[in-house]
């Protein structure tokens, strides 16, 4: 499809929109952010097309790369993502940003589950149920989903400018749900009474290979990258990761504290930046204890579908705020353009808060009207 000349008038776009000096200026505005010392709220807007113009030679943007015809060359999976950025309008602190997509959890496809396409989202199915005992984690570097996606990261690095292309790390998932996927139902849930050495120490195997990969794939992004970011754009000059368990959801506390909470203790340890995804009511339960780790730097509050909108939140928001921890939130200009500004009066501050939109929008007065507020 995509040939060497067409890849290389997609990054002379790319980088007459996003010169070096646009990249050294924000990273330094995220690090004053992440250090306490910016002194405003992030307000991070990227404005992607709704549709997504492509020369011919250049195949349909597809968010889950999954979803890309089977075969498709890597080269092609990259212009589509570049032809994308390319056409994103970026305001206050935006910048354009994309991750291979190929799941969240897709550690659970590099230990060698199969990724099924369901509607807008991934599911990854063991291959073959076995019990507990019979699972072996670890660094599988010959997998197909593991070298697919090293394939994109090295071969990224020949057309971008160290330092001015931001290529962000793939969806690795939690540990906790990554094990679910090979323990689907029940079966996990009664591990956790019936097995439970046996699933810690699947969970310590699941933390090796995490980590393996994470620095893995971040040694070949440190040959061009501006600085970490993840599935939630916020970019940092040291490691950063969104890190989750949406099992926790079903989890009471004593389970959770026994099982969860050691682990993500040791990634927020291991990691400089570490945030937790915290998706759900059900979830909630666990804040307080999450808020209690030491590197835990904060807290992404998701109240889920069907649930009261962010603004309805206020409790959570000071407690997190009171903690000493910072808050991330998606939002949209179209929906709610004084969102941040609700926020920020029921804790007392903006400053500790990073306000993203990444989806599509079309009140472009709104959004601009927002940054200059802050």
């Amino acid at each position: 499809m995509v040939d060497k000349r067409g890849m290389d008038i997609l990054m002379e776009r790319y980088n007459r929109q996003y010169p070096k000096r646009f990249w050294d200026n924000l990273q330094a505005t995220y690090d004053s952010w992440w250090e306490g010392t910016l002194g405003r709220p992030i307000i991070h807007i990227m404005n992607p097309p709704v549709i997504v113009k492509c020369d011919r030679e250049i195949l349909p943007y597809q968010f889950f790369w999954n979803d890309y015809p089977q075969g498709t060359a890597a080269l092609d999976m990259l212009a589509a993502m570049v032809n994308r950025m390319n056409q994103a309008a970026c305001l206050g602190d935006g910048f354009p940003h994309q991750h291979p997509a190929f799941g969240a959890g897709v550690l659970a496809a590099i230990q060698g589950a199969r990724s099924v396409s369901v509607s807008d989202t991934i599911w990854f199915i063991p291959e073959h149920r076995v019990g507990l005992d019979e699972l072996r984690f670890g660094f599988k570097p010959d997998n197909p989903t593991f070298l697919l996606m090293e394939e994109i990261y090295r071969l990224t690095a020949k057309w971008v400018e160290p330092g001015a292309f931001q290529l962000g790390m793939t969806d690795l998932g939690g540990i906790g749900d990554v094990l679910s996927a090979f323990r689907p139902g029940e079966e996990l849930l009664l591990d956790f009474y019936d097995e439970p050495e046996l699933v810690k120490r699947r969970i310590a195997e699941l933390h090796n290979a995490w980590h393996a990969v994470f620095e893995h794939y971040n040694q070949l992004l440190d040959h061009y990258r501006v600085g970490y970011t993840c599935w939630t754009p916020m970019l940092s000059s040291k490691s950063y990761y969104m890190l989750q368990c949406d099992l926790a959801y079903m989890l009471g506390p004593a389970i959770f504290n026994e099982f969860i909470l050691p682990e993500l203790t040791q990634s927020c340890a291991r990691l400089a930046r570490p945030f937790y995804h915290l998706d759900g009511q059900g979830q909630l339960i666990h804040l307080d204890t999450l808020l209690a780790i030491p590197n835990l730097q904060g807290i992404q509050w998701i109240p889920g579908e069907g649930n009261k909108p962010l603004d309805a939140w206020p409790e959570v928001f000071r407690k997190i705020s009171e903690a000493g921890k910072k808050i991330q939130f998606f939002f949209n200009p179209d929906d709610d353009p004084y969102l941040l500004d609700k926020i920020a009066d029921q804790i007392g501050r903006a400053d500790n808060i990073c306000a993203v939109s990444n989806r599509a929008f079309t009140d472009l007065k709104a959004a601009e009207a927002l940054v200059n507020r802050f």
